[in-house]
């Protein structure tokens, strides 16, 4: 199980939880499977928070990876009972780094293609558990925080690619809290990135007129 979830004693990004059937998927299958099938899922889950629980015994596991991903299995599992524990673990990475302007990117071996070396380019620790913050806070409906989050992701990041989505959830959570103008600010900078879709495009627009309406 441990060689499965790792690869030289690190999770594989975005591997293993895609085998872990969503809430959703299970309410289609009938009762018995359905029930079977949720005490697997909860079994996997729980033995996935151990590995990552015991993390000293992993010499290439670090404290702050460890707590990303046991926050990460707990929003995707949804085991809302220890949401404020995931919130906290997020907390103390993005707050260690909140001033971090060290090298933005990280490179991780990928495999070999035809004798040729493939790197991969994964987001640092850091800016992967700021983001899952602000999407937890929203999930949770704590919009103040989602927001605030979120400006101080852009303040940091400003400029680098991953900010446009956060662009657009600073603007959602803005609308939430009826600060139109705020959400406007943050829409336009979510509709000034490229290779946005016409489709996603003419939403936002739209929400950006409905906002301005509102504001007057």
């Amino acid at each position: 199980m441990i060689s499965n979830m790792t690869k030289a004693g690190k999770p594989r990004e975005g591997g293993w939880f895609g085998r872990i059937p969503s809430l959703q998927d299970i309410e289609k299958i009938p009762e018995g499977p359905r029930r079977d099938m949720a005490m697997e899922r909860s079994a996997m889950v729980e033995e996935r928070l151990a590995y990552f629980e015991h993390w000293e015994k992993y010499p290439n596991l670090t404290s702050e990876e460890a707590h990303y991903w046991i926050a990460k299995i707990i929003i995707y599992a949804e085991l809302t009972d220890r949401y404020d524990e995931a919130i906290k673990n997020l907390q103390t990475i993005v707050h260690t780094h909140r001033a971090d302007k060290r090298a933005e990117i990280d490179f991780r071996e990928g495999k070999k293609q035809n004798g040729r070396l493939i790197w991969r380019r994964l987001l640092r620790t850091e800016r992967k558990s700021h983001v899952e913050l602000i999407d937890l806070y929203m999930k949770t409906q704590n919009f103040s925080q989602a927001a605030q989050y979120a400006q101080e992701y852009v303040a940091l990041h400003k400029g680098h690619k991953t900010c446009y989505e956060v662009y657009r959830k600073a603007g959602e959570s803005y609308e939430a809290l009826g600060r139109w103008h705020k959400a406007v600010e943050n829409y336009n900078g979510f509709l000034s990135y490229p290779n946005i879709s016409r489709e996603v495009k003419g939403k936002y627009e739209r929400k950006v007129k409905d906002a301005q309406a509102k504001a007057r």
